[in-house]
């Protein structure tokens, strides 16, 4: 998460897409008095008791609204960037268990049993977008919400709104593996599918 008091925005970084290239390119405009949650690359923390002791820089629309005040929520530019499930799910399990040999030898078996998994679950990168960016009637609280599938245009339409110049992104904390579709069957596609059921509805996502 990124809340720029300069430039009057507010970043909500959904886990696996993207978030770390436009957190770098974001960070060279803050200024001293903006805040970033961040525990990858750099360990930086919001002024917030309540999320000074989380681990990671995903907090949530709902998490952060109450402590912001009206007139910041109002004001300040909300933005986020989604990605398709069936893809972001490969680079979740591929940032996950893709160096070990088992994964390799076996990935499709074990890309099913990972929704067998509590502890897989339980992981807050495994979670749907959707909650992320949206109250509990899952109406999405943003302004603005890019598309990992067209990055850089996104980024460039985020820049132009905050007042900032646009730069080419860098590639970051990416997992290597194929096109999503290569790991796939019918059962994967099912499994994928329920679990992230209200992200393609709500994003217009779907396996193609």
């Amino acid at each position: 998460m990124i809340i720029s008091h300069t430039h009057k925005f507010i970043f909500f970084a959904i886990p696996k897409t993207g978030t770390h290239a436009i957190r770098n390119a974001l960070n060279k405009h803050l200024g001293k008095n903006d805040w970033e949650q961040v525990d990858l690359f750099r360990h930086s923390r919001i002024p917030i008791p309540e999320f000074e002791a989380l681990e990671h820089g995903h907090i949530t629309a709902s998490e952060i609204k109450s402590h912001l005040g009206e007139e910041v929520w109002n004001t300040y530019f909300k933005f986020s960037v989604v990605r398709n499930p069936f893809d972001r799910f490969i680079s979740y399990a591929f940032f996950k268990k893709g160096n070990t040999p088992l994964f390799q030898k076996h990935t499709q078996e074990i890309l099913k049993l990972m929704f067998q998994n509590p502890n897989t679950k339980a992981d807050l990168l495994f979670q749907p977008q959707l909650g992320f960016i949206a109250d509990t009637e899952k109406n999405i609280m943003m302004d603005y919400v890019g598309r990992f599938e067209n990055l850089q245009a996104s980024y460039n339409a985020i820049c132009e709104r905050i007042g900032i110049a646009p730069e080419p992104l860098e590639k970051l904390n990416s997992s290597a593996h194929k096109d999503y579709r290569y790991y796939y069957d019918e059962d994967l596609v099912k499994l994928v599918g329920e679990y992230y059921q209200d992200d393609l509805s709500a994003f217009g996502y779907g396996y193609k």
